[in-house]
């Protein structure tokens, strides 16, 4: 029972994803898509801080309890049924299904914007956990994204204008 669980979940750890140069790349892109809305929309990131509590939201215990539920009880409940399983455009089913629940939850508490905002990482973190069957390198990847989220954001806030 406790093997059965522990694959379902994603769990067994498997440090594969620690060797693959995809899992570096998907790391190294986090930036762009801040960047862009840094021109995009500017002032994106008003109002926001980077006190310990916040840090250990995004970083630490969002990362993991989202990851937990998402990639490794939803998305391993989908793949249990093999048509879960197959690739459409390089993600599975199961994959497509658990981003639109995580777009989703994501509504309960920002706007429509920004919960289809997480849809791209959404599929990479599930991208990685079908490629190396557990849920390590989604969450290291979900911590990563969000501390560039809060850096990014504090950073550029804080940044003094130029010639000012």
């Amino acid at each position: 029972m406790h093997s059965i669980l522990t694959e379902s979940f994603g769990l067994q750890f498997r440090p594969s994803f620690l060797r693959d140069g995809q899992f570096y790349l998907a790391i190294a892109i986090a930036p762009l898509p801040l960047i862009a809305l840094s021109y995009l929309a500017p002032g994106w990131n008003t109002g926001m801080h980077a006190g310990t509590a916040t840090i250990f939201s995004l970083v630490i215990w969002q990362p993991l309890v989202e990851e937990l539920l998402f990639r490794g009880f939803i998305q391993g409940r989908f793949e249990q049924w093999r048509r879960a399983r197959e690739k459409f455009l390089f993600f599975s089913l199961a994959n497509y299904c658990t981003t639109l629940l995580f777009v989703a939850a994501h509504l309960f508490n920002q706007s429509a914007w920004w919960a289809a905002a997480v849809a791209v990482p959404s599929l990479l973190f599930g991208y990685f956990r079908d490629r190396h069957e557990n849920i390590y390198p989604s969450i290291v990847l979900h911590a990563s994204y969000n501390a560039c989220y809060l850096a990014f954001g504090t950073l550029q806030k804080n940044a003094m204008p130029i010639g000012g």
